[in-house]
């Protein structure tokens, strides 16, 4: 019987496999910095320099604000710039 026989690819060909999902980028709040930094949490948002970007030791583009909230978390690769030059 036909319909009883095992089907091997019985998915259309134009869908596509899964890609597998990227990790999420790893964050760092303002007190894990300043833990692995040995700074206080101020040096840390003086770092950031919030309203002058352009004399920011930690850039714009390495860090973000949690929405509603008064949080920041730094990325990993600005964190990991901010160790090589340490």
């Amino acid at each position: 019987m036909p319909w009883l026989e095992e089907k091997t690819n019985w998915l259309p060909k134009s869908r596509k496999a899964r890609q597998p999902e990227k990790e999420p980028e790893r964050v760092y709040s303002v007190a894990e910095v300043a833990r692995l930094m040995s700074v206080s949490k101020n040096t840390v948002y003086k770092w950031l320099c919030i309203d002058h970007p352009e004399d920011a030791v930690i850039p714009p583009a390495g860090w973000f604000r949690i929405p509603n909230t008064t949080e920041i978390r730094i990325k990993k690769w600005a964190l990991l710039a901010l160790m090589k030059e340490a």
